[in-house]
């Protein structure tokens, strides 16, 4: 007969269990959230490790979640025609039922290479929110598709378009922000 025995994780010191955890919830290279998301750095079942992670008790959950959010870069890929059902959608990213989570996050790189509606009527808010009401303290925001290697496409003007603006201008005006003028605008809490 085979016994089960538990190891009493919550008996170890909260930095060790900081550790341990930062060990299976950081992506080394950020979470992109695209058509799928990306976990980038982490093993091929790591969504469903983070998941059972999350839901083993409300300690546990809370220990994991601020550093699965707080610690991770997340990648948001708004390149495409438009933004992936997925993080629209309810109980996506980018949805009403996503905010708890999407407040949590710290640190956001967007990549966008057209201007259009998705941009002001989702995109905007959502960082307004992430900024106003959430933990967001670094924004970067490049022109281009992402890759290993990002480049600059060849629109020096793209950030002098409304849009684009439209965000620029809430994240001065609101935040705070510092914003840098060339065309890979990198956004800082100061």
């Amino acid at each position: 007969m085979a016994t089960t025995s538990t190891f009493p994780f919550f008996n170890l010191p909260a930095e060790l269990r900081s550790d341990i955890l930062s060990q299976l919830l950081i992506a080394r290279r950020g979470i992109v959230l695209h058509s799928r998301t990306i976990l980038s750095g982490l093993p091929a079942n790591a969504i469903s490790t983070i998941l059972c992670i999350f839901r083993v008790n409300v300690q546990m959950y809370q220990e994991a979640s601020a550093i699965f959010y707080g610690r991770n870069s997340f990648i948001l890929n708004g390149q495409s025609h438009r933004l992936p059902g997925h993080l629209t959608s309810p109980g996506g990213f980018l949805s009403e039922q996503g905010q708890d989570a999407r407040r949590r996050v710290q640190t956001l790189s967007l990549y966008l290479t057209r201007m259009g509606g998705e941009l002001e009527n989702i995109l905007a808010p959502a960082i307004s929110d992430m900024a106003l009401s959430g933990s967001l303290r670094t924004l970067r925001i490049y022109l281009g598709q992402p890759g290993s290697h990002h480049y600059t496409i060849s629109l020096p003007n793209i950030m002098d378009r409304l849009p684009f603006q439209y965000v620029l201008a809430n994240l001065r005006a609101s935040l705070g922000y510092y914003i840098s003028s060339n065309s890979e605008c990198y956004i800082e809490r100061s």
